[in-house]
């Protein structure tokens, strides 16, 4: 990765890995958001795996490279290599559960729409509704504008390890984005695996009705919003964290459970 593509003072690894009892009978697929890597849900990750979940976290096409790498991927590419790692997870999982973040909650989204089988799915600061209108003309930006700095770095020190990711935007990335959000839009109506979905009122990034609309269009009548306060985007790892940790354990574990529940 060139040195002008990431932020100064990240410390995390952008390398898919796998936490958890090799035997665990309930399996974890998280999802990074765009421009970002699995750095981004190793607490949640490390968290999960310590209730006896099994959790894979790959890399996404365009991620974990350079930002010129991501002007070539496509959200197709996205939901095909998360769909091959849901099949891999499933060879030693009996239940399944899907965890997206930003961006990744379109392609757990996605995951849901198509394994009706999921025992649930938590969606973390759901990309679905943004403050700045510009986002879904984003392709049409990107012949003139390829890319867009995202400014000074929002984690911290005491974060920083667990933060891997391009310090520009893609407009072309964040054009996929958006035409995996149009298309799946129709088919959530009628999706029926329950979802835990979690949005701060104060993301800088999404609108603060993101979380009720995201919960009015999810099709199950198994559904919980949790709303924050003081998370921003990166409900993972800011100060309300535990809660969102707590929150989507809680939940899972309502909907069939890690190892302890056996």
């Amino acid at each position: 990765m060139a040195e002008t593509d990431g932020f100064p003072g990240q410390r995390g690894s952008p390398k898919p890995y796998t936490l958890g009892p090799e035997e665990a009978p309930a399996g974890c697929l998280l999802v990074h958001g765009l421009t970002g890597s699995p750095a981004e849900m190793r607490p949640l990750a490390e968290h999960l795996a310590a209730q006896g979940y099994r959790c894979h976290v790959p890399l996404l096409p365009g991620h974990g490279t350079t930002v010129a790498d991501l002007h070539r991927a496509h959200h197709e590419d996205w939901t095909a290599t998360a769909t091959q790692a849901l099949d891999q997870l499933r060879q030693s999982c009996g239940r399944l559960y899907a965890i997206g973040f930003s961006m990744g909650t379109l392609v757990a989204a996605y995951l849901a729409v198509h394994n009706p089988d999921l025992a649930a799915v938590a969606l973390l600061s759901p990309a679905v509704q943004f403050r700045n209108p510009f986002v879904p003309l984003a392709s049409v930006l990107y012949r003139v504008m390829p890319t867009i700095d995202k400014g000074a770095p929002t984690f911290g020190e005491d974060t920083a390890e667990y933060v891997w990711a391009y310090r520009r935007w893609s407009t072309h990335g964040l054009g996929e984005m958006w035409r995996l959000r149009q298309a799946l839009w129709p088919a959530l109506d009628s999706v029926q695996v329950p979802a835990l979905i979690v949005h701060s009122l104060d993301d800088p990034d999404l609108s603060t009705r993101t979380g009720q609309t995201m919960l009015a269009k999810w099709g199950a009548a198994d559904k919980e919003l949790l709303t924050l306060h003081h998370s921003g985007h990166a409900v993972l790892l800011n100060e309300e964290r535990e809660q969102v940790f707590s929150t989507v354990t809680c939940f899972f574990d309502a909907h069939g459970g890690g190892a302890a529940q056996q």
